[in-house]
Formats: C-alpha cells, structure tokens, sequence
C-alpha cells in the first residue's frame, strides 16, 4: 500500500516517461485526430539577432525558466489520453503543505493524503473494486510526495534548444499564457513521431502536449482544464474521508 497512488498512476507515465519522444511507438488508433498543419524540417532554425539570443541561436522570448515553487500549493484538473487504454480520463489534484489529493471523478476513485505527526496517512478510495484502506507511511514529508501531474508535465529548460525542437507561436491554454513548440522524430529522413508542447510561461512545466505516430494517429496527450497555485485550501479537497469506513493495511 506505500505507493498505491503511484502504482495505480504508472499506466499513465509509461507513454510519457522519457519525455516526450521515447515511448509512443503504438499501432494507429485514432486516424480522425490529425495533427495541426506544420510545415518543418530538422534544418530550420529560429532568425536571430546577436542582442536577443541565448545560445544555439534562439531568441530569450522563445525559451523559458522552470520555476517549481507551484507544487507546494497547487489545484489542477487536467484530461489525459493515452493510446494503450483508447480512453481519456479527468484527473484532479490537490496539494498544500499538509495534504494531497489525486481523484478520478469518472470512477471515483481518489487518493488522499494528510500528515499524521512525522508520517503521511494514505487513503485509497475505489469505490468500484469495494476498496477502502488506509495506511501510515513513515517518515514521509508532504514536501517529498511526487505526483502523476508533476512528473507528466516536468521540462527541463535546454528543451528549446535541442536541434529537434522548433518554436511556434505564444498561445493560451486554460486562460494561461504558453509557448507552444513542434518536436519531431526522424529516421532516415522521415519522421517518425511528432509531439506538440505547450509550455506554461509563467512557471515551465507543459500545461499541454499532442504526440503522433508516423501515420498521424495520436498516442498520447494530457491538457490542463484549470490551474492555480497559492492559496489553495482545505476547502479545494472533494474527498471526506470521515465519510468511509476504511481498512488498515
């Protein structure tokens, strides 16, 4: 049970976990959902002036800083498709300094986790299965706790300049402001996968991503529905675990 939130979440990573090209090579499964209309090769690159660049030739405005303070204190619900499973899937988080919570509003199933003294009590609701447990995990800090979240949209900030990257345009995505850029794949000269990226300006983690296959059949895609950071509070959480009786493990 000490990692039942991420053992029942590891599905969800596998198609994303070495971010973001190395693991989408499935059958086409969606033909219909076709990629936006980019014209690109690996040999273009950004037009730069000596005053605006960082290095490799992109402008300051084209790249972005990680700032990671939001996962302090943070409610996001976000949508995640993944081709393996052929659905796609609501799933809310809420994190502050003493609790955290992972829900799926359409099974209902829900992870909850709250501080109890120099440990974390861990709640695992689903309601389908007739599961209600909880247990204690030792010496666990709240500030440690990784999520599924955290982990899908995690970008490291050379991204931009990776000679396989190509910046788009500024765009929004739910109400926030993101820059969007084109990565590609290739094998003897033709592309192999393609992923879209939109990445949060104001904090660097990928509020959206879009990856296809050779064929244009999309295999996997998260999209942030809402975010906010700060002044997240107890009245954020949906999940009452007074409400359940629960077993422990």
């Amino acid at each position: 049970m000490r990692n039942a939130f991420f053992r029942f979440t590891a599905a969800l990573l596998a198609v994303c976990a070495l971010l973001f090209l190395a693991s989408c090579k499935k059958e086409p499964t969606d033909p219909t959902f076709a990629p936006p209309d980019y014209s690109y090769s690996p040999s273009e690159s950004a037009s730069t002036t000596e005053e605006t660049t960082t290095r490799e030739g992109v402008p300051l405005s084209q790249g972005f800083t990680v700032d990671e303070s939001w996962k302090e204190n943070y409610a996001v619900r976000y949508t995640y498709f993944d081709a393996d499973g052929g659905d796609e899937a609501e799933i809310r988080e809420v994190k502050t300094d003493t609790a955290f919570e992972a829900a799926y509003p359409e099974s209902g199933n829900a992870f909850y986790y709250e501080t109890e003294g120099k440990n974390i009590r861990a709640y695992t609701l689903m309601p389908g299965e007739n599961k209600y447990v909880s247990a204690v995990i030792k010496n666990k800090e709240m500030s440690s706790l990784s999520s599924t979240f955290m982990k899908l949209t995690s970008v490291d900030e050379t991204f931009p300049y990776l000679s396989n990257v190509l910046f788009m345009r500024e765009d929004e995505v739910a109400g926030r402001k993101a820059l969007e850029y084109i990565q590609r794949a290739y094998k003897d000269g033709e592309a192999t996968e393609t992923v879209y990226i939109w990445i949060d300006a104001e904090f660097g983690f990928a509020l959206k991503c879009e990856a296809f296959d050779a064929a244009q059949a999309r295999t996997s895609a998260w999209e942030v529905l809402s975010f906010k950071t700060g002044g997240v509070r107890a009245d954020d959480f949906t999940v009452d675990v007074d409400a359940y009786d629960f077993t422990e493990e």
